[in-house]
């Protein structure tokens, strides 16, 4: 468990690891060329933020905007 500290507050991250899943169970996502720019960089100037790689820094982004937002009544996974 992480705790972080922003401009909008603690967050506390809890990483998840999915064993089972299979390749056929991600979905690929597009990122602007600057904004994979800037999160190498964060990485690389910072190894003690623990991410080994782009994807990582990505998921944990994501998790964070999922909890954040779970409050909300923004329907993240609307019913299909």
């Amino acid at each position: 468990m992480k705790k972080y500290n922003n401009i909008c507050g603690t967050y506390v991250s809890y990483m998840v690891t999915y064993s089972n899943k299979t390749k056929s169970d991600y979905n690929k996502v597009s990122i602007p060329k600057e904004m994979k720019d800037e999160i190498v960089r964060i990485i690389e100037t910072d190894k003690t933020l623990g991410f080994a790689s782009i994807q990582e820094f990505v998921k944990d982004a994501v998790r964070k905007s999922i909890i954040l937002y779970q409050g909300t009544n923004i329907e993240l996974f609307p019913k299909k």
